[in-house]
């Protein structure tokens, strides 16, 4: 049997990382009922995603170019769309969303320098 799946894991966890965003928008935006703990549950299985992606990456030797794009960017589209929405919805000062957001860009910045 073939490891080639095995190598494919990493991926599969960043995609399901950016495909878990909207659904958090929608859920979000929507507030259906229980909707804080629904919200919550998918934001915390994108976050284990983040997690594995990196853990099965090593384990299995899977990096890849597409992996090495994609990973840093889904992390972002996840927290910052979330800190975004949470503005809206009074759960958090915007001045502490820009700090946030500007030292995760600002480290972006010193990262690719280096």
């Amino acid at each position: 049997m073939s490891s080639d799946w095995k190598k494919s894991l990493p991926l599969w966890a960043t995609l399901f990382r950016m495909f878990a965003v909207p659904v958090i928008v929608v859920l979000m935006m929507w507030e259906p009922p229980h909707w804080n703990w629904i919200t919550a549950f998918v934001f915390i299985a994108a976050s284990i995603s983040d997690w594995l992606d990196g853990y099965w990456a090593r384990k299995y030797d899977a990096e890849s170019d597409m992996g090495r794009l994609l990973d840093p960017i889904a992390d972002k589209f996840l927290v910052s769309s979330v800190l975004i929405l949470l503005i809206p919805l009074q759960r958090i000062e915007a001045v502490l969303v820009l700090l946030l957001l500007n030292r995760d860009i600002l480290i972006n910045g010193l990262r690719s320098f280096a």
